[in-house]
């Protein structure tokens, strides 16, 4: 397995390579397992960062 990240908004553990969604936010990228948990991350990037 490759260099992995843990999506924010469900704790799924992404290949970074492979992340279906990607979002940058304060200079940091994330990687999400689908395309909805980047679109909840977007809405509100706090609740899920804290």
């Amino acid at each position: 397995m490759g260099d992995t990240a843990q999506d924010p908004v469900c704790g799924m553990t992404v290949e970074k390579e492979k992340a279906p969604a990607t979002a940058r936010h304060e200079g940091n990228t994330y990687y999400f397992c689908a395309e909805v948990c980047k679109k909840r991350f977007e809405k509100d990037p706090g609740r899920y960062l804290r």
